[in-house]
């Protein structure tokens, strides 16, 4: 449970804790869209699906191996 603030106006660790982990998945989400939005230009408009599936796969393993480095 999320103590509210202290009469210091400091808030506790759980919140910051709680805030720092919904900020990592909101920046892992908005990365893994960009990633396959561009697998899709690629594999579409410059033609090369293989390619596409590749770095499609590849980026979205870099971002889960960063996600869980950063933790």
């Amino acid at each position: 449970m999320i103590s509210p603030p202290t009469a210091d106006g400091a808030t506790s660790s759980q919140s910051w804790a709680a805030c720092r982990s919904f900020s990592k998945l909101v920046l892992f989400a908005i990365l893994h869209i960009m990633v396959v939005l561009s697998c899709l230009a690629l594999a579409f408009i410059g033609n090369a699906p293989l390619l596409a599936i590749i770095l499609g796969v590849g980026g979205t393993v870099a971002l889960l191996a960063a996600l869980t480095i950063i933790s």
